[in-house]
């Protein structure tokens, strides 16, 4: 592991136009090719920044986004975590789903959006549900979104950003869920101690099936 860098993490609030671009263009750096984000937008790259777009601006609305930041400037910022405390969601209200819908929604095909609105979120309730009990996750501290700019991964740059989260979930007395997809970052996460507690299948038109996980990081209070 390369020496870890020294960063500021920092909760991000009434954000400049600048700085929500900044982010997207870091979540952007930090997902690449990723197999599950391509099989989120249906194979449409062109996708890719208006689903970021929706997570980070509903998170403003209805959330936290946490910026890890080099200096002032806004092309210092190098790593986001988005996040969503207990009782808050994405879509949680009227003028968050207004933000989804201008963003990201209105720029899907039919059979996309059908596909979001009519299935995987209905699959990432019950994966929830079934893993962790009916209504447990919008209780605790949940992680939507992490990302660092891959000149800056394995430098600890995560670990800053997931202690402060994990400070912020103390503070509420409550753990930290998240969802993953791949092999790799299950392993990542459970060297984090986060507990897989739950498994599930979701199927795509496009590109037939993905695993995802429910995890768990129960917190000393």
């Amino acid at each position: 592991m390369a020496t870890p860098l020294s960063v500021t993490v920092r909760h991000l609030v009434n954000p400049s136009e600048a700085e929500v671009e900044r982010i997207l263009d870091v979540l952007q750096a930090a997902f690449g090719k990723d197999p599950f984000t391509n099989f989120l937008v249906g194979g449409d790259w062109s996708l890719v920044r208006p689903n970021f777009e929706f997570c980070v601006r509903a998170a403003l609305l209805g959330g936290e986004v946490h910026i890890a930041t080099l200096g002032p400037e806004v092309h210092d910022i190098i790593g986001v975590t988005v996040w969503y405390g207990p009782g808050q969601s994405p879509g949680s209200t009227e003028e968050q789903r207004e933000v989804g819908s201008k963003v990201f929604f209105s720029k899907c095909p039919e059979e996309l959006r059908k596909w979001w609105l009519e299935y995987f979120i209905s699959q990432m309730e019950r994966l929830a549900d079934e893993s962790l009990g009916p209504g447990f996750k919008e209780s605790q501290w949940c992680l939507l979104l992490f990302g660092v700019v891959p000149e800056h991964q394995r430098k600890g740059v995560g670990k800053a950003m997931m202690k402060v989260g994990e400070e912020r979930a103390k503070a509420d007395g409550v753990s930290i869920v998240v969802e993953t997809t791949t092999q790799v970052d299950l392993l990542i996460y459970k060297r984090m101690g986060f507990e897989n507690k739950g498994q599930t299948t979701v199927e795509s038109p496009q590109f037939g099936r993905a695993s995802m996980y429910q995890l768990l990081k129960i917190l000393n209070v």
